[in-house]
């Protein structure tokens, strides 16, 4: 990366830990622009120059989301089927655990209500990175195949959209991983 790519990185970051940190304490919509660039420490100005509005973060962490997942690629690629699926599981678990319940609730709100069919569209990171997973365990005999790989793909991401959507409205009262792991496995083990 450039200078300028850094300093737009580096921009974007400190905007992000704002959210992230300011969700914690206050409710998302209390949180104004003037909040995030006095905890920021950017203009108002600053902040324009990387986000139209509030609503631009929280899609920015979800690109965020879907980068990790790309780079994550690899911990889904073993020999042992439960394995790259409960790793897939933990890696969604961890992002999530990783905003406050606040900011993820706000997250699915926006896409809910806007854009939230990309979530669990066929060309999703999402999708593609669960269906060679669930194809791969049917064809060893590992996962069920009562549905096609591409219904039981499409299965599983609802079981994860929702089981997040039920942690939210929970306010983060389970343990989001063990949940996840116990619903996705029972739909796809023989």
């Amino acid at each position: 990366m450039g200078k300028r790519e850094d300093k737009k990185h580096d921009i974007e970051n400190k905007i992000l830990i704002a959210m992230h940190n300011l969700t914690s304490t206050k409710s998302y919509k209390d949180i104004t622009i003037r909040d995030l660039c006095k905890y920021a420490n950017i203009s108002i100005g600053t902040y324009y120059n990387y986000f139209k509005s509030k609503d631009d973060i929280l899609i920015k962490a979800m690109e965020n989301a879907s980068e990790k997942t790309k780079q994550s690629a690899n911990l889904f690629d073993s020999e042992d089927d439960i394995a790259n699926i409960v790793n897939y599981l933990n890696m969604q678990s961890s992002i999530s655990n990783n905003l406050s319940v606040e900011w993820l609730s706000e997250i699915y709100r926006m896409f809910l209500f806007n854009e939230g069919s990309f979530i669990l569209d066929d060309d999703s990171i999402n999708f593609k990175t669960i269906q060679p997973i669930v194809l791969k365990g049917q064809n060893s005999g590992v996962f069920s195949t009562k549905y096609s790989d591409h219904e039981l793909s499409s299965l599983v991401l609802k079981i994860i959209l929702g089981n997040h959507y039920s942690w939210c409205m929970q306010k983060g009262a389970f343990d989001l991983k063990s949940r996840l792991e116990k619903d996705v496995l029972f739909v796809l083990l023989k």
